[in-house]
Order: structure tokens, then C-alpha cells, then sequence
């Protein structure tokens, strides 16, 4: 499991159902695509299992969120 070399770091499925980071990767041709990444600022730490979808995650952040903030990118190739 990729960890960016941090062990509190736990990684959920992305879009390719890989646990780990798979980045921006439109497909050659196309316009380039924006991409959301989001920051949630939480009032406590969480122990969360690895494999959580995206929708899982954001259930278990909401009520310990006190804040996010959002940078869209955009990125072809």
C-alpha cells in the first residue's frame, strides 16, 4: 500500500479501485479536465479502515468537520 512514506496516512478506493494515489489522467485528445480536490479541517483524528468509497468517507468526516476549503485543477494531456 502506497503511503507517501507517512504511516497515519490511510488511503481509500479511487476512481480505478486502487488503494493508493492514481493522478489526474485524462484521456489524450480531449480537453483538459478539471479535477476537485477538496481539504476538510476536523476537530479530531479519525481511525478509519482502508477501502472507504468516496461517499463512506465523506459520512465519516461530516461530523467531525469544521471546515473544507476546495482547488479545482485542470489538466490535460
Amino acid at each position: 500500500q502506497f503511503t507517501d512514506g507517512l504511516d497515519q496516512v490511510t488511503y481509500g478506493l479511487n476512481d480505478v479501485n486502487l488503494l493508493d494515489w492514481f493522478g489526474p489522467c485524462p484521456p489524450e485528445g480531449d480537453e483538459p479536465h478539471g479535477y476537485v480536490f477538496t481539504l476538510y479541517a476536523l476537530t479530531e483524528a479519525l481511525d478509519l479502515e482502508p477501502g472507504l468509497d468516496g461517499r463512506q468517507l465523506r459520512n465519516a468526516i461530516e461530523p467531525v468537520a469544521a471546515g473544507q476549503t476546495q482547488l479545482v485543477a485542470f489538466y490535460g494531456r
